[in-house]
C-alpha cells in the first residue's frame, strides 16, 4: 500500500491557510452570484407603479393612489409619468406632486415643469402627465434622485357604479432618465384597476317604488329607504332633486323621534327641508336623520335596513315621465367608527303621469344588477326584480318569475337570488314576470363578467442598458453584470489555484 509522506510544519500551515482562502473565496463568489439573482426583482421594478394597484370603492367616494418611482441603483434627473384613465368612470379630484415647487416636506425633484397643470385639463382628456426634473442647483443641495420614492399622490373619485376602471401608463411617453448616459432606463410600468361599488353589495339610499304610472293630479306615496348593511351609522342624509314643473312634494314625514313616530330610526331630523313651498319652488328636498348619544344609549346606533321618510308626490303634467334623483355627492351614510361616508349606491325614481293612471301591462324593474355593471369571474352577483302595478296596490298578486341569460340560458325562477358561476362573457339578463291573469312584463340589463387578473404590468423595451450596473440577459431576464463577473472571476481564480497547488504536490511526491 502506498504511503503518503509526512508534511513539514510549514507545509501544514500553508495547507490550512490555502483551505481557509478557498472556502472564503467560494462563499464570497457564490454570495455575489446569488445576491445578483436575488436582486433581479429590484432591477425589474425600475420604473413607475401605482399603489394601491387594486381596490373597491363606493361611487362618489374619494380614494388616494400613490405614483411610485424606482430608479434602482441609478442616479436620475428626469422622471416623467404619463397616465390614462376613463373620465366617464373616474374623476381626478387632486394632484399632489412631490417636488420643491409644491412645497412638500420631502421633495423628490426640484421642478414639475411639463406636468398637466390641473385636474380640469386631465378630466377633459382622461390623460395626466406628472413630471419631476432635477437641475444642478437642486443636485448640489440634495444629490440626484436614486432609489425608491413617491412622485405624486393622486386623488380619484368613482363616478359610475359597476365599473372596473383601469389607470394605465403611456409606455411611449413615460421616461426615467439616467444622469450618466441620458438614456431612458424604465423596465416596468404597473398601473391600477379599481372597482366602483355595485347595487346590492354597497350601503345604499333608494326610492321605493322606483317607477310607476299615476293619474295626473293624483297623490302617490314613495318611501326613502336606507341600508347600511353591517355598519353602524349615526347620520343619514338624502338630497333629492326634481323638476317642479312636472311633480311636487305634498308631504314629507320623516322617521325620527322628532315626529313622535313609534318606528323612529333616528333621534333628530336637524337639517331637513321644512318649507315645502321653497322645496317645490327650488325642486330640491333634503331629508336628514341624526342619532345622538342620548338616543344611542336607549336604542343603539342604526344598522341595516330602514325607512328614512315617507313622501307624498303629485304629478302636475300628463304624458310626461318625471325624474326624482338622489344626488350622490351630497347624500351621506356616516359610519360611527371613523365618521366616514360609506354610501355606495343610490337609485332615484321615474314616474309616469297620464289621464287614467293605468297601464295595460304592469311594470317590472330589475333592481340588481345595474345595467352596464362589470364583475370578475366568481363574484357573487345579486339578482332582484320589483313589480310595479298601481292598479293592485295592497293586493297580493301571484307572480311567477323567469330569469335568463342570452349566454348561459335559464338562471332562476325566484324574485331574488345570488349567483357566482356566470361564464366569462357579456350577458343580456332578462326577467319575465307573469301575473295570475297570464299577463307578462319584462325588463333587461346588460352586464359583463371578466377573468380575474393581476394589475396590468407593462414591461418596457426602452431600458436596454443600465450603464452604472451593466446588464446581461439570463433566461430572458436582464441582470446586472457586476455581481456575476466578480463572483465568476473569484471562483475561477480559486479553481486554478487549487489545480496548480495539486500539480505542485504531485511533483514533490514524485521526487
Amino acid at each position: 500500500m502506498k504511503k503518503f509522506r509526512n508534511y513539514t510544519p510549514t507545509e501544514k500551515v500553508i495547507a490550512i491557510v490555502l483551505a481557509v482562502v478557498v472556502a472564503s473565496g467560494v462563499l464570497f463568489g457564490s454570495w455575489k452570484i446569488l445576491s445578483t439573482f436575488i436582486g433581479k426583482a429590484a432591477i425589474e421594478n425600475v420604473g413607475f407603479a401605482l399603489s394601491p394597484s387594486t381596490g373597491t370603492f363606493a361611487p362618489g367616494e374619494e380614494f388616494k393612489v400613490d405614483l411610485k418611482v424606482n430608479s434602482g441603483t441609478v442616479d436620475v434627473n428626469v422622471a416623467a409619468a404619463y397616465l390614462k384613465f376613463n373620465p366617464s368612470e373616474l374623476e381626478l379630484r387632486a394632484i399632489k406632486r412631490y417636488t420643491a415647487n409644491q412645497d412638500v416636506p420631502k421633495p423628490s425633484f426640484e421642478s414639475d415643469l411639463g406636468s398637466t397643470p390641473g385636474v380640469a385639463a386631465a378630466n377633459k382628456t382622461g390623460e395626466l402627465a406628472v413630471v419631476g426634473l432635477t437641475g444642478d442647483q437642486y443636485h448640489d443641495a440634495h444629490g440626484w434622485f436614486k432609489g425608491e420614492g413617491t412622485l405624486a399622490t393622486l386623488t380619484f373619485e368613482g363616478k359610475k357604479a359597476g365599473a372596473v376602471s383601469e389607470v394605465t401608463f403611456d409606455k411611449a411617453k413615460s421616461s426615467l432618465v439616467s444622469v450618466k448616459s441620458n438614456k431612458n432606463i424604465i423596465e416596468s410600468l404597473t398601473g391600477g384597476r379599481y372597482t366602483i361599488g355595485q347595487a346590492g353589495n354597497q350601503p345604499s339610499i333608494t326610492l321605493d317604488p322606483t317607477t310607476g304610472s299615476y293619474k295626473t293630479n293624483q297623490d302617490f306615496n314613495v318611501k326613502v329607504k336606507i341600508n347600511s348593511l353591517t355598519t353602524e351609522i349615526n347620520v343619514a342624509a338624502c338630497y333629492l332633486k326634481f323638476d317642479p314643473s312636472q311633480i311636487k312634494v305634498k308631504s314629507s314625514i320623516r322617521h325620527t323621534a322628532n315626529y313622535n313616530r313609534p318606528d323612529a330610526i333616528f333621534e333628530s331630523d336637524l337639517g331637513s327641508s321644512t318649507d315645502l313651498n321653497k322645496v317645490n319652488q327650488d325642486g330640491e328636498l333634503v331629508i336628514v336623520g341624526l342619532t345622538g348619544d342620548a338616543y344611542h344609549n336607549q336604542h343603539g346606533w342604526f344598522k341595516g335596513e330602514g325607512v328614512l321618510a315617507d313622501l307624498t308626490f303629485e304629478g302636475l303634467k300628463k304624458d310626461v315621465t318625471a325624474k326624482v334623483e338622489i344626488i350622490q355627492n351630497k347624500s351621506t351614510l356616516a359610519s360611527v367608527s371613523g365618521n366616514k361616508n360609506i354610501l355606495g349606491y343610490v337609485k332615484g325614481g321615474e314616474y309616469k303621469f297620464n289621464k287614467t293612471g293605468v297601464e295595460e301591462v304592469f311594470q317590472v324593474n330589475i333592481k340588481s344588477p345595474q345595467n352596464g355593471a362589470n364583475f370578475f369571474k366568481g363574484d357573487k352577483i345579486t339578482f332582484e326584480v320589483e313589480v310595479i302595478n298601481p292598479t293592485t296596490i295592497g293586493v297580493n298578486e301571484n307572480y311567477t318569475y323567469k330569469w335568463t341569460s342570452d349566454r348561459d340560458g335559464e338562471l332562476s325562477t325566484a324574485v331574488k337570488f345570488d349567483k357566482d358561476d356566470l361564464s366569462v362573457n357579456t350577458h343580456k339578463i332578462t326577467v319575465e314576470v307573469t301575473d295570475a291573469a297570464g299577463k307578462k312584463a319584462t325588463d333587461s340589463v346588460t352586464i359583463a363578467v371578466k377573468e380575474k387578473s393581476a394589475p396590468v404590468t407593462e414591461t418596457s423595451s426602452q431600458g436596454e442598458e443600465m450603464e452604472e450596473t451593466g446588464g446581461v440577459k439570463v433566461f430572458g431576464t436582464k441582470l446586472p453584470t457586476s455581481g456575476i463577473i466578480i463572483g465568476t472571476i473569484v471562483l475561477l481564480a480559486l479553481i486554478i489555484t487549487v489545480v496548480l497547488w495539486a500539480l505542485s504536490r504531485r511533483k514533490v511526491s514524485a521526487r
